[in-house]
């Protein structure tokens, strides 16, 4: 079975996303599609698809655009 659930990046090395159920996710139960590797930054929100009765996530997207730190 599958699910859909939202995210919080925590840290990014070494990679860690904070699930739904307020339970850490670490870089051996993620995969991350090609559109959001190595771009996540702390504290943005990401969706998952959890399979596998809650061991392994796919982070799908982003759910906010990326912040940006500088002046435009």
């Amino acid at each position: 079975p599958l699910a859909l659930c939202n995210g919080t990046e925590r840290s990014v090395q070494p990679l860690q996303i904070m699930a739904d159920q307020n339970q850490p996710r670490e870089e051996e139960q993620l995969e991350l599609l090609s559109a959001v590797r190595g771009g996540l930054q702390v504290g943005e929100k990401v969706l998952l698809l959890r399979w596998q009765g809650g061991q392994k996530y796919l982070v799908l997207d982003r759910l906010e655009p990326a912040q940006t730190k500088g002046e435009w």
